[in-house]
């Protein structure tokens, strides 16, 4: 029941940033949810069902981007690994603990992004790219870490037959 809730969870999150967020663009950048929920779902769960979350993330990221197939499937996977691996460290049950992870990787994230489909092209604006894209979709991740951390939580206490707060 808890993969079903969580397939659903990750289809809404896709609908929602292809479709809804388009309407409010900050600075012409939209969030990533899928990333946001790939590193609050590794942060949470801390094993190696986090890696593949992060891998299968990444693939349907791969298929909605258009691009070249492969890059968010080997950065997601990068990431939840990275989040599972910093565990013990980093669990604590806070959403604010998450929205900081979020928007610190996120950062790394998008400039890897950046680095990977456009430094190679030829634009090589970084300080425009850095300002303008990578900064304000960090922020934009960081926090809808906020309102997808708990979702994921309750999900997660679902599978494991608790519903209740901890």
């Amino acid at each position: 029941m808890r993969y079903l809730l969580l397939f659903v969870f990750m289809f809404f999150l896709s609908v929602v940033q292809t479709t809804v967020l388009g309407a409010i663009e900050i600075f012409g950048v939209i969030p990533n949810l899928l990333l946001t929920a790939v590193i609050c779902y590794a942060i949470i769960r801390g094993d190696f069902e986090g890696v593949i979350f992060g891998a299968v993330i990444g693939i349907f990221l791969d298929f909605l981007s258009g691009r070249m197939v492969g890059m968010n499937l080997i950065l997601c996977t990068l990431v939840s690994f990275s989040c599972c691996s910093l565990y013990d460290a980093l669990f604590n049950n806070n959403p604010f603990v998450a929205s900081v992870f979020v928007l610190l990787v996120s950062i790394v994230y998008e400039f890897l992004i950046y680095v990977f489909y456009f430094l190679f092209w030829g634009d090589a604006n970084v300080w425009f790219a850095l300002i303008h894209k990578i900064l304000p979709g960090a922020v934009y991740n960081a926090l809808s870490a906020f309102l997808i951390y708990p979702v994921l939580k309750k999900i997660c206490l679902f599978g494991a037959g608790r519903w209740e707060n901890d």
